[in-house]
């Protein structure tokens, strides 16, 4: 029995590169997920500048999170094509998580 190399995790096992239509769909997946980091890193840019106190503005990013998770979730009931009612219950369902983890780190103190 031969052994075979670890080459990494980002190793492809085709040993092709990833056609252009491929980067696009994963970029347009992944998108979502990359965009939520603009919002609590602007605020905390203008709590740098000193417009707003640090806990104020992280305050405000969570809230912003927590809506931006009912837009998400509402979002991919609608592509999911399951009609608005979906939609609506995906939507609420994302904003419970979220509300649940802001309340979690509200009790913990942070």
């Amino acid at each position: 029995m031969r052994l075979r190399r670890h080459r990494g995790p980002a190793a492809r096992p085709s040993g092709r590169t990833p056609a252009f239509q491929e980067i696009r769909t994963t970029l347009y997946v992944s998108s979502p997920l990359l965009l939520t980091a603009a919002g609590p890193l602007v605020l905390v840019g203008v709590s740098a500048l000193g417009f707003l106190e640090l806990e104020t503005a992280l305050l405000i990013s969570a809230g912003v999170e927590v809506a931006t998770l009912f837009l998400w979730g509402w979002r991919t009931g609608l592509r999911m094509g399951n009609g608005p009612l979906s939609a609506l219950l995906s939507g609420l369902f994302d904003t419970v998580i979220g509300v649940a983890v802001v309340a979690v780190k509200l009790l913990a103190g942070h």
